[in-house]
């Protein structure tokens, strides 16, 4: 099964995007803080995922910001000083 590169990139630029709208606090939301941290936590374990995989790691095309590397990296970083140490949804087992 063929990876479409360009899609993978698209979706974790709306994680990397939605990371920053919580983070920035940029944006209404109507969600609880709670929920947040589990909007903020489920897109930073979907890029952690990512870079992980050989379509992410050959990709030498340059992309625009939120979809490119960099932001990607930063992405990972703010959702980690937005969540309290060691957080962990309710009910997840890592």
């Amino acid at each position: 099964m063929s990876v479409d590169v360009n899609r993978e990139f698209a979706v974790c630029g709306d994680c990397v995007s939605m990371i920053n709208d919580v983070s920035e606090g940029t944006k209404d939301f109507d969600e609880t803080e709670e929920e947040l941290k589990l909007v903020v936590w489920l897109n930073m374990k979907h890029l952690k995922k990512s870079i992980t995989k050989s379509w992410y790691i050959n990709d030498s095309e340059t992309r625009n910001a939120p979809a490119n590397k960099k932001s990607i990296t930063a992405a990972i970083t703010t959702s980690e000083s937005y969540l309290p140490d060691g957080y962990l949804p309710e009910g997840v087992v890592e």
